[in-house]
């Protein structure tokens, strides 16, 4: 399932982990027109596979950049966004004179000073005590952070009960905006993979396959989304099962692991991901990244059994959501699929990886 924000036409996605292949870092790509993600996203924004290699570069310094502010100036840095169009630039925001503390990082035209109220961390502080809250009393809701107003938008399933048990906050925090909403997700992970079959509680589920993994003592296997099916029943539509390891897959820790059946002829497991995208039908891993040099206004691209091959744009990098069912609390990715694309993801795309190019 996906969930809608308002966006016409399309839909945004929220992902636990995905398989993405990120157009953050230019040193991930081989500056080859024929990259996959490249091309698709040139062809998305109406550039040269050229230009879209200029703006990779611009966003690796950017990353730079936002590191270095959110370690020196986190009294007053208001974080970074990446924006697309009508003109590629990349925003940087602080409390007070922002074009004066930006200047003290670089002097690229292409980056963009702005000015906030109040500075990301606390922000983000604040909406992650908001969620905390909201948890453990039960209330489903979402809550997203308007980087540009510099306030926390949360929307919950009942409105009214949500602001009783943030009363406290919201006496303190005016920057709090609290709204109805009807509807929510089924959060999933997205990744790359060999088609799979499994059960889990008596059912039968589609996944994707993950990613090869070796533990810390040296065991190979699979590792994937935690909510996926616990049981292995068929691979690419022959008999397969694998023995579970061991799960998580409450909160914002989702992932189990798996390992090849002892006895019997051990299949050779490699760094290969298919993507099922037929310009690059297999991309292998050689290196790795963590979720948090994924910013607002990235482009990542995901691969699945479902949805095939997709792009979009990161609505919010650190997006949590509490589910009445079972209080999870985030934090998970929020994506917008470009506009050629109906879902970014639907269920069957889980258990697999978040890919950056050849970067996991």
């Amino acid at each position: 399932m996906t969930m809608t924000l308002g966006l016409k036409r399309r839909t945004a996605t929220i992902l636990a982990t995905c398989i993405c292949i990120s157009l953050g870092t230019a040193n991930a790509f081989n500056p080859r027109v024929s990259d996959p993600s490249l091309i698709t996203y040139a062809a998305a924004q109406g550039i040269t596979p050229e230009v879209a290699l200029e703006r990779l570069e611009l966003r690796r310094i950017a990353g730079e950049i936002n590191a270095r502010a959110k370690r020196e100036a986190p009294g007053t840095y208001g974080g970074m966004e990446v924006i697309h169009l009508p003109k590629y630039h990349i925003v940087f925001r602080f409390t007070g004179n922002a074009g004066a503390q930006l200047s003290r990082y670089t002097a690229n035209p292409n980056f963009v000073a702005a000015t906030v109220p109040r500075p990301i961390a606390l922000v983000q502080a604040v909406r992650d005590e908001v969620m905390e809250v909201l948890a453990e009393r039960g209330v489903e809701s979402i809550a997203s952070i308007d980087t540009a107003k510099s306030i926390i938008v949360v929307e919950a399933e009942n409105a009214a009960e949500a602001r009783f048990h943030l009363r406290e906050l919201l006496d303190t925090h005016k920057y709090i905006e609290i709204k109805g909403r009807s509807s929510f997700p089924t959060p999933f992970d997205i990744k790359g993979g060999m088609e799979g079959t499994g059960e889990r509680g008596g059912s039968r589920f589609n996944f994707t396959l993950g990613f090869t993994v070796v533990d810390g003592n040296g065991k190979v296997g699979v590792a994937g989304a935690g909510h996926s099916p616990d049981v292995f029943a068929a691979l690419e539509g022959q008999p397969f099962t694998m023995k579970h390891e061991n799960e998580k897959d409450l909160g914002s820790y989702d992932v189990q692991w798996f390992t090849q059946n002892p006895g019997g002829t051990l299949k050779k497991q490699s760094n290969t991901i298919r993507t099922r995208n037929p310009a690059s039908p297999e991309m292998e891993i050689t290196n790795t990244r963590g979720l948090s040099s994924l910013e607002q206004g990235d482009v990542v691209c995901k691969s699945g059994r479902t949805t095939n091959y997709t792009c979009g744009t990161i609505l919010d990098p650190d997006f949590p959501y509490t589910r009445r069912s079972d209080q999870r609390f985030g934090p998970w990715i929020l994506i917008e699929p470009f506009a050629q694309y109906r879902n970014f993801a639907l269920q069957g795309d889980s258990l697999v990886s978040r890919i950056k190019r050849n970067t996991f």
